[in-house]
């Protein structure tokens, strides 16, 4: 696999008038949050958005993919609004398995820069709705 300079992609992107890398990223982020919404009960289109959303988290070896990704104000409010009352795909029992790809996704970037002070802070706010719905789920069986 051929990898271009930084430099060719960049003019790239300002010819066809998408800004920066950081600019086609969030185009990305936003195409995978609505393909989630949108195309929740088709498992496949499900399927095919999570799994380019891991590739790039993942990014090449030694990228910075998902650490760019973190940065961006698409993905930080992913990260606070994860659960099934934001994103449909997840009500859809079609989806099922998917959710493990979901979940391993967001961690993995959540977990991609340790070194950050605010780190803990936004795993923190990651599981928010998740205790929340805990609490929920606790309150009804009392």
């Amino acid at each position: 696999q051929v990898s271009l300079p930084k430099e060719v992609y960049k003019e790239i992107f300002k010819r066809i008038g998408l800004g920066d890398h950081k600019d086609v990223l969030s185009i990305l982020v936003r195409k995978v949050i609505t393909n989630l919404k949108v195309w929740a009960d088709n498992a496949l289109v499900v399927k095919e958005t999570l799994l380019m959303f891991a590739t790039m988290v993942q990014g090449p070896a030694g990228s910075s993919a998902s650490r760019m990704l973190l940065d961006l104000e698409v993905t930080k409010g992913l990260l606070m609004n994860h659960n099934g009352e934001h994103v449909a795909f997840l009500a859809y029992p079609v989806n099922a398995k998917q959710r493990t790809t979901y979940y391993l996704t967001l961690m993995q970037l959540l977990a991609s820069n340790p070194e950050d002070p605010d780190a803990s802070g936004a795993f923190e706010s990651f599981l928010h709705p998740i205790l929340n719905s805990m609490a929920y789920l606790n309150s009804m069986s009392n």
